[in-house]
């Protein structure tokens, strides 16, 4: 499978794309212009900040990773450090989204972490989008909980076995990385 992923440069980003490369899949991540990091081919430029996508680059990928967002690991948790991690994960999912939506042949699956400790430790409990948040601070940065986000449209879902398995293996190597 062809694989953009967002926020790739990351410790958790990284792991996921070596990991997706060792299966076999073919990687290319999504870069900000002016990126500290050294261009590779295959790179698809795009803006967070504005959404801007090199279209055709990106057309046709078969799924997508986004773990876009300011990294946890950078700083004090201030509050408006808090703020930052929250609103640059919620405005570049947003504009990932919208970029992603005006494709011709959009990504069959997309993949998005960006708050692992939202949540919190409930165990064996079963999660769902529905479950009430962790009582920690990171939920509690987050004011107006989880963002309603513009629906992607896409050519299908993430139905068949290799779509599912793709989406297992990807959180593996975000639980692996973590």
């Amino acid at each position: 499978m062809r694989i953009l992923i967002s926020g790739s440069s990351g410790l958790i980003g990284t792991a996921v794309a070596d990991a997706l490369a060792r299966d076999g899949h073919t990687i290319q991540r999504l870069v900000r212009a002016g990126s500290k990091n050294e261009p590779r081919s295959g790179d698809v430029r795009w803006d967070s900040a504005s959404g801007e996508l090199n279209a055709a680059a990106a057309e046709g990928a078969d799924a997508v990773v986004n773990l876009a967002g300011a990294s946890i690991g950078e700083g004090r948790w201030t509050a408006t450090r808090k703020e930052l991690l929250r609103a640059s994960r919620i405005s570049s999912t947003r504009n990932l989204i919208r970029a992603l939506g005006k494709l011709q042949k959009p990504p069959r699956v997309f993949l998005s972490a960006s708050a692992v400790g939202y949540f919190g430790n409930r165990g064996d409990e079963e999660l769902t989008e529905d479950s009430a948040a962790a009582t920690t601070s990171w939920p509690r940065s987050a004011k107006t909980g989880k963002p309603k986000l513009p629906p992607l449209r896409t050519s299908a879902r993430a139905q068949s076995a290799r779509d599912t398995a793709l989406c297992w293996r990807a959180m593996a190597a975000l639980c692996r990385a973590w």
